[in-house]
């Protein structure tokens, strides 16, 4: 069971830092595109 919820624990953190990138990406291309 322990096993189960790191597993589970590393796929948020994956899906979350994902989406923090390419929030930031698109962030970045909309802040380049003002400019």
């Amino acid at each position: 069971m322990a096993g189960t919820s790191e597993a589970v624990k590393k796929w948020v953190n994956k899906i979350i830092e994902e989406n923090i990138i390419a929030v930031f990406a698109k962030t970045v291309t909309t802040l380049t595109a003002i400019w």
